[in-house]
């Protein structure tokens, strides 16, 4: 026996079309979709589409996907480090030194200074902090700076193409209204009911020239709310960010616990990484698509390719230099 229609519009209110549709529950998507009509505007239709239309949220796609290019720059630059340190250091004698301690005072019945330098393991550390930090730094500017500007290419074509279809619409509709007819019938539409359904469309202008632009062009104004220079500072931020934070190891190791072995912060390192990765997995599957575990195991291994491509090709390299 079916759930009452009260029943159904009360989970109705709390969920949404898309659940509806993963659980191939006709009766709540039907009342999802009249909460539309009776309580919501269109823009509030449960659709994932809409959530990127408001507030911060629509900045998610840039930071998810520059997030996990930091991340996995990270791991290339600290797994180089590594493979670096550990081949120069073993084979051709290439160490890390610096001044251990100081002594101050009288020795042999002379003043004087003395200075004693010795390896000191965890430099190591420092080193990677200083190095990755500068690299991840530095291409996260330039990746803001790219993207902002392919942004503002992006809409300033799109506003020169609109403007173009407008004037053709102005100038010479009976050519735009031939061009759709065409389109709506490769794709199966009857040449009749084409004609009528373009002819109705043509009366409104703004109407049509979207339906133009995303027919003839395929152009879709779908992220033109993304201003450039908001989009660049999200790229830069989400860039650098999660770009560092895999750093943390390092930096306490350096800093707080200075008995802690480099055995212990790499593996930490690759703990965080792939942590981070699996969560950015997690957050596509609930504002684009996918499960939760398979979009964030795939992020995972994402990750570990990086890792394993970087260990090849690091010792390799460093095999070859030393």
């Amino acid at each position: 026996m079916s759930e009452p229609t009260t029943t159904i519009r009360h989970r109705a209110i709390n969920s949404s079309a898309q659940e509806a549709y993963r659980e191939n529950d006709p009766d709540k998507s039907r009342v999802a979709h009249q909460l539309v009509q009776e309580q919501r505007k269109i823009d509030d239709e449960p659709h994932k589409s809409n959530s990127f239309k408001k507030g911060s949220i629509k900045y998610l796609r840039s930071c998810i996907t520059f997030g996990s290019y930091g991340i996995l720059f990270c791991i290339a630059v600290v797994i180089g480090l590594e493979a670096f340190f550990h081949k120069f250091g073993n084979i051709s004698g290439f160490t890390i030194v610096r001044n251990h301690h100081h002594d101050r005072g009288d020795r042999g019945g002379g003043g004087g200074t003395t200075t004693s330098a010795s390896q000191d393991e965890y430099d190591w550390n420092l080193v990677v902090v200083y190095i990755t930090t500068v690299i991840v730094t530095g291409t996260g500017l330039a990746l803001a700076w790219i993207e902002s500007t392919n942004k503002k290419t992006e809409i300033d074509f799109y506003h020169s193409e609109k403007k173009r279809e407008m004037w053709e619409y102005d100038n010479y509709i009976e050519g735009e209204i031939k061009e759709m007819v065409e389109l709506y019938c490769k794709k199966g539409m009857p040449e009749p009911d084409a004609e009528i359904v373009v002819n109705l469309l043509s009366k409104y202008r703004d109407l049509f020239v979207d339906i133009m632009m995303a027919e003839e062009l395929n152009l879709l104004p779908v992220e033109l709310h993304l201003s450039p220079m908001e989009t660049g500072l999200s790229t830069l931020f989400s860039f650098i960010t999660f770009g560092l934070i895999p750093l943390l190891p390092f930096i306490f190791s350096h800093i707080m616990f200075t008995k802690l072995h480099r055995n212990i912060v790499f593996p930490l390192f690759i703990l965080i990484v792939e942590s981070i990765l699996f969560i950015f997995g997690a957050l596509k599957s609930k504002y684009f698509t996918g499960s939760l575990w398979k979009e964030g195991i795939i992020a995972s291994m994402n990750g570990i390719i990086s890792i394993l491509g970087s260990l090849c090709v690091g010792y390799y390299l460093g095999y070859l230099l030393s």
